[in-house]
């Protein structure tokens, strides 16, 4: 192919291993498991309390926040204490999505994911009974960091570049206390610790004395990092490319952006967004030779 001024160019060799996952913004923090109802408080068919909502993910630069998860009910199906919700995905640019639309040479880290909620407190039947407490949400999970790659002439990748978003990464959930006086909700799982990011389980049921509780949510997944690469020729044929979300979600992916003269390459399928700019025409007379 004809562009700039040099023949014959070598690659930038890219032979250290891909960074890991998740080392953009970090996830929210899981909601805790409701604590149950006093066991000596009111008369018969007693509600438990709802969970905590999870917290939401870390945003900034390129990507909008999780959502978090929501608490669980105070009664879910036949008075069982209602489940957590699943926290939020991470984005870039919007919440739990790819909503990028920038065409400068910015770009951003992926946000974090959403904790998810804190499960529902059990629920009694009768006076005096004891209750159990709901499971603690997981921990929503860290976005990608961002990479950037420029040179005066020639890029060439004929290895990976990841810079992608994390899934089952983050703290898990506590599990509640079974029949407790009143039983303790599990703690939510803590977004920099490593772990699934499941929810905790809820307390068990006594028969004919409490409904179990339930279980927290789980977190989160992170959202893909941003990639840069601009040289007067880039070629990424052959390369594996991907800054896709946790889970390999093209949901929130982030954005890949090449700038060039000249370029070539094959399919670039594993990213949430591409965007390419042509910067210049290529001279006449000139040819790489790859």
């Amino acid at each position: 192919q004809s562009a700039g001024a040099q023949t014959n160019p070598q690659p930038i060799p890219i032979l250290a291993p891909p960074p890991p996952p998740g080392a953009g913004h970090g996830g929210g923090t899981g909601g805790g498991g409701a604590r149950g109802s006093s066991g000596s408080s009111g008369g018969g068919n007693e509600k438990g309390y709802p969970g905590v909502v999870g917290v939401s993910g870390g945003g900034g630069c390129g990507g909008g926040i999780g959502s978090g998860g929501v608490a669980g009910g105070t009664t879910g199906t036949g008075g069982f204490g209602g489940g957590g919700g699943k926290g939020g995905l991470g984005g870039y640019a919007v919440i739990a999505g790819q909503g990028d639309t920038t065409t400068n040479t910015i770009i951003g880290m992926g946000s974090g994911g959403g904790g998810g909620g804190g499960g529902g407190a059990g629920w009694k039947p009768y006076f005096d009974s004891p209750t159990s407490g709901g499971g603690g949400g997981g921990a929503g999970n860290r976005g990608a960091g961002s990479i950037s790659l420029t040179a005066a002439d020639v890029i060439i990748v004929r290895g990976a570049i990841f810079a992608e978003g994390a899934i089952n990464a983050a703290g898990n959930g506590g599990s509640g206390q079974t029949a407790g006086f009143p039983g303790t909700g599990g703690v939510g799982g803590n977004a920099f610790s490593s772990a699934l990011s499941r929810g905790g389980s809820g307390g068990g049921s006594i028969q004919e004395q409490c409904y179990s509780a339930g279980d927290g949510g789980v977190g989160g997944s992170g959202a893909g990092g941003g990639i840069f690469l601009k040289a007067s020729c880039v070629d990424t044929l052959g390369a594996n490319i991907s800054n896709l979300g946790g889970g390999n979600n093209k949901t929130n992916g982030g954005t890949l952006k090449i700038f060039y003269i000249d370029i070539q390459g094959g399919s670039l399928t594993n990213v949430g967004r591409v965007y390419l700019k042509q910067t210049g025409i290529p001279e006449a007379g000139t040819v790489f030779e790859f």
